[in-house]
Formats: C-alpha cells, sequence, structure tokens
C-alpha cells in the first residue's frame, strides 16, 4: 500500500483528491484502497457491475485526479491506469510511508447513493467520521482483536470500510469471498465453517439466508461470534433464536445509519437468545454523537410519541459533493445549542424512545425503500 501511495503521488495526486477504484474482489482492490488513503486521497468505489451510464455519470461528478482499474474493466473509462499494466512501476516505489497532511474533514471516501429518490448523490465521509466509527467498534465489548474477518460487503457500500478498517486496525486477518460464492447461501456458509471466520458484517436478509442454510445441512459456523447487521429492520424469529443458540457465546450487533453518517446507533445483543425481542431496537448513538426525535415543529417528542429521527455528531458526512442544494435541505442548522453538534441530518425514518432511552425504529416518513 506504500507502493500504491508513492504511486499515486507520483501521478500528481494530492492530500483532497479523488481517485476512482474499478478492481475485482482481490489482494490489489484493498492494497489500492490503503494506498489511496495513505496518498491522502479520498477513494471512489466504482463498481463493474454498474451500468455503463451511470459509471460516467459518477466519474463526473467525483471529480477525479486518477483511476486505477484492472485490466477487464479499463474499457470502461477513458484514461484508466491499469493495474496489470503498472505493476512492475509499482513494484519499484518506495515501501517507506509518504509524508503528507490530512485535514480531518477531508474526504476519505465518496460513496454513491442508490439514485432511487433522482441522480445518485456523492456522499463525501471524512477523516474525522471514520476515526471515531472505528475507534468505537475496537472499544466494543464483544470486539475481538485479532479474528479472522470474511470480507463480505462490496466497496461501493460503507459497511465495507468498516469490515476493512477495523480488521486491519486490530492485527485481524480479511479473507475474501467471490461474488459467485456470495449470492449462494450453502456455498458461503461452507466458507465461514472451513475458514473459521470469527466476525461477519452483512444485512439481514443476507444473514437470514446462512441461518436458514444451516438449518438445512444442520452444520452451524461455530466459530462465527461476532455477527454485525445493519440496512435493514432486524427481526429476531425462533428460526434467528435457534442459530445462535448453537453458537456458543454468540451476538448480535444490530447497527443502524444511513450512508450520510454510517453507522451512528448500535444495540448488541447477547446472552440467552431466547431474552431477545422480536424487534430489537437499534439502540442508543454512538460516542461523540447524538440523537433527536422531533415532531413537525422541529419540538422534542416524549417516550413513546411518533416523531422523525435526526442524528448529529462526528459521525456526520460533510455532505454531497457538487449538491450543496440538496445538502442543505437534509444537513440543517440544530435549533439546540449543543457543543461540536452545529447541524442535524434528517433522515426521514420514523421511530419512538423506549423506557430505557433505546430507538425504536418505526420505517419511513416516505415512499422510499431501504
Amino acid at each position: 500500500s506504500n507502493r500504491v501511495a508513492n504511486y499515486l503521488v507520483g501521478q500528481g495526486v494530492k492530500s483532497g483528491d479523488r481517485v476512482g477504484l474499478c478492481l475485482n474482489r482481490s489482494l490489489e482492490m484493498i492494497v489500492a484502497l490503503v494506498g489511496t488513503l495513505k496518498a491522502g486521497a479520498a477513494y471512489v468505489p466504482l463498481d463493474p457491475d454498474y451500468p455503463a451510464d451511470r459509471l460516467s455519470m459518477m466519474v463526473e461528478d467525483a471529480g477525479l485526479c486518477c483511476l486505477l482499474s484492472h485490466a477487464a474493466h479499463s474499457r470502461l473509462f477513458d484514461d484508466a491506469l491499469v493495474w496489470e499494466n503498472i505493476e512492475s512501476e509499482l513494484a519499484g516505489q518506495s515501501t517507506k510511508a509518504v509524508n503528507v497532511e490530512i485535514n480531518p474533514e477531508s474526504a476519505a471516501y465518496i460513496i454513491f447513493t442508490s439514485g432511487s429518490t433522482g441522480r445518485p448523490k456523492g456522499i463525501a465521509m471524512p477523516h474525522r467520521a471514520l476515526s471515531n466509527l472505528i475507534e468505537w467498534q475496537l472499544e466494543r465489548r464483544s470486539f475481538k482483536s485479532g479474528a479472522r474477518v470474511l470480507q463480505y460487503s462490496s466497496i461501493s457500500f460503507d459497511v465495507s470500510f468498516q469490515e476493512i478498517a477495523t480488521t486491519i486496525a486490530s492485527g485481524g486477518t480479511l479473507f475474501l469471498v467471490s461474488n459467485e460464492v456470495r449470492k449462494d447461501p450453502r456455498r458461503l456458509l461452507a466458507q465461514l465453517i472451513d475458514q473459521d471466520i470469527e466476525r461477519l458484517f452483512l444485512p439481514y436478509v443476507a444473514m437470514r439466508s446462512i441461518i436458514e442454510a444451516a438449518h438445512m445441512t444442520g452444520v452451524y459456523p461455530v466459530a462465527l461470534k461476532e455477527t454485525i447487521t445493519a440496512g435493514e429492520q432486524l427481526r429476531v424469529d425462533p428460526v434467528v433464536r435457534d442459530y445462535f443458540k448453537k453458537i456458543e457465546g454468540a451476538t448480535l450487533d444490530n447497527q443502524y445509519g444511513p450512508s450520510e453518517t454510517h453507522v451512528i446507533t448500535a444495540n448488541l445483543l447477547e446472552g440467552d437468545p431466547d431474552a431477545w425481542p422480536d424487534l430489537p431496537s437499534i439502540g442508543t448513538a454512538l460516542k461523540n454523537c447524538g440523537t433527536c426525535i422531533l415532531d413537525e415543529n422541529m419540538q422534542p417528542v416524549q417516550e413513546g410519541a411518533v416523531g422523525e429521527l435526526y442524528l448529529a455528531g462526528r459521525n456526520l458526512a460533510t455532505g454531497y459533493i457538487g449538491r450543496e442544494d440538496l445538502t442543505q435541505e437534509v444537513f440543517i442548522p440544530s435549533p439546540f445549542n449543543v457543543p461540536d453538534r452545529p447541524l442535524l441530518y434528517k433522515t426521514g425514518d420514523m421511530s419512538s424512545y423506549k423506557p430505557d432511552g433505546s430507538i425504536e425504529f418505526l420505517g419511513r416518513r416516505d415512499h422510499q425503500i431501504k
């Protein structure tokens, strides 16, 4: 990764620039991602399975200074730096770290929304937010340093950063998985078992498919002590309970956060799965973060009353690149005088506070499917 960073600097990449990555799920993908960050630039993932016009739009909106691509995908872009063609140059680069100064407000990555509600928006997530998230995750009581972690998510989805960075930062081992295995629950279950995977991040629907495969085959990933789910509402039914009872000491961490904040609340389920609620809450805010549930007059609601969830604190993105009007619509000045929390992110998610102070997710206020 130091060689990649030195190569990028030699290509004119400066701190704060943006580098596109269109690489297969491979060692090179991880090395390029880390090398881009070490060069002081933000990485912009470009999924080769996306339509060509969407990729073109993303490249244009991101304002890339350069783009790294495997040869198989280079035809999708103009002037891509093809990994296979630059390998000899990379091998000749210094292995010493690049001496660059990184502003905490500079973007570490730019990830685009799905575009389900219009033109996709590029979310600039700063080092300030991501370092706070990683520090929190490393301090989580369920977190094991040196763990074997399946790198399941596409780097086009924000959870991949959490997978990769927390594993590297804690001396763990990343195990890559092919797209074919990702889509086949039985093969995915077999990889979890064969490689003694200890931590797994994935959405509820994918977790459920693995659970069902385990029930059908009668084999369970007994080394998998940490499952972290996000992106969809978690449901704990008898099938889910039975699965977690089969894995001694297993925990299930229900994490929540739109792409504009990455993870910002969490609820750790541990102990006897029979005691877990059917619809677990999304928990409480991470350190240096805050939540508030407001009515239509921007006033806090009482416990149990329904309102819209607003988020604040260190994990907020800086906004949408080149879309200041949209940024101002959802990153709004806070009406509350709270130090270090001048803005609120308007989620569009309806919620209420439970008696213990945790947040119950109650769906969208609009018709967007999340």
